[in-house]
């Protein structure tokens, strides 16, 4: 792989840079929930709360249709690479339950987001 200069790497949309970041974390949570499928509950738990309490957002709503599915098709609709998946990774559940606190890990993160576009870019 080509290493790109900072001037290439910051040509590179924050938007695109933002939705590879989403997709990386989603696949660990698809790790994460297909290791315990418990964690799905506390997501149904989490959307559940947010239609009571009126701050519900349509992708909640699909969320909640999501997670009365199997763990496979829920880990497989959270990683699909198209309109549906990435207004659910938008607003999922999963990263307010198992989202990177640690600032540094986040960083790491998006910068392994931000040169997997731009080694797919060259």
């Amino acid at each position: 792989m080509r290493q790109q200069s900072p001037e290439q790497m910051t040509m590179i949309d924050g938007h695109a840079v933002n939705e590879r970041f989403r997709l990386i974390t989603h696949q660990h949570y698809a790790d994460r929930i297909a290791a315990d499928p418990g964690i799905v509950n506390a997501a149904n738990d989490l959307v559940s709360s947010r239609l009571a309490d009126g701050s519900i957002t349509l992708a909640d709503r699909m969320w909640g249709v999501l997670l009365t599915m199997s763990v496979d098709e829920i880990r497989s609709a959270m990683l699909k690479d198209d309109p549906d998946g990435r207004l659910l990774r938008s607003g999922s559940p999963f990263s307010e339950l198992l989202g990177e606190q640690d600032q540094g890990a986040r960083s790491r993160l998006w910068n392994r987001a931000r040169a997997e576009l731009a080694a797919s870019r060259t």
